[in-house]
């Protein structure tokens, strides 16, 4: 049985806004007014707002993140040493990125001296290229081997469906391989043809059904229903 949830008048008015800049950007996409009214535009210029929102979180993120493991190091908690490297790791990083890499603060050398610059762009390109590139290569390795052993217990051959899920996956798996043309040049052909045609056709289904889905709840949220 549905009854009214208990929100308060500011927590009506945030559900309010939220919705409204939700349904204009949604409605953007399908309705072109006359001038001089302009959602297409309206909603290129929240979006600016969107990023400045992203990017306070994600400061906000890192403050979180420096305080619990500070806290570690500080109280020497049980492998306080790997939020010490962590600690050292995500500002060393962030140090030596303002300073010399593709996104610095001072490019030209203005405010930070050239020498500092050059410095320290080994160290940035060191840390980014053969360190983290490197452990993101691995962790992606490895994942791989995780998700095929798993698809392959999930997917075991019992009936129709699990058995087109295994072949689509296996001709997946091998059409990606390098040596996948050497053994045979049709697995590039049907990887594209199965990449374009069902697995897109699969993940517009699932977008447009989780549109709706928080459409609908949206909605409910704005009718101050809970069920």
């Amino acid at each position: 049985m549905a009854t009214n949830s208990k929100v308060t008048q500011w927590e009506s008015v945030l559900q309010i806004i939220i919705f409204c800049v939700g349904f204009l950007f949604a409605i953007s996409y399908y309705v072109i007014l006359p001038e001089p009214i302009n959602l297409q535009s309206a909603s290129n210029g929240l979006l600016s707002y969107l990023t400045a929102m992203l990017t306070v979180a994600f400061a906000v993120g890192v403050i979180n993140l420096t305080r619990i493991h500070f806290r570690n190091v500080k109280l020497r908690r049980t492998d306080w040493k790997f939020s010490l490297i962590l600690l050292l790791s995500l500002y060393s990083m962030i140090t030596l990125s303002m300073v010399s890499s593709p996104f610095a603060v001072d490019p030209q050398g203005v405010v930070i001296p050239i020498s500092i610059i050059h410095a320290a762009a080994p160290f940035w390109s060191f840390l980014y290229y053969n360190v983290l590139v490197s452990i993101d290569t691995t962790v992606f390795a490895l994942l791989a081997f995780f998700v095929a052993s798993a698809a392959y217990r999930a997917f075991k051959i019992r009936t129709i469906e699990s058995t087109i899920l295994l072949v689509i996956g296996l001709f997946v798996i091998i059409g990606q391989a390098p040596i996948s043309n050497t053994i045979w040049p049709g697995f590039s052909a049907i990887l594209n043809w199965i990449m374009t045609v069902p697995n897109t056709a699969g993940q517009r289904g699932i977008l447009i059904g989780s549109a709706v889905g928080i459409l609908a709840f949206s909605v409910r949220r704005m009718l101050r229903y809970t069920w």
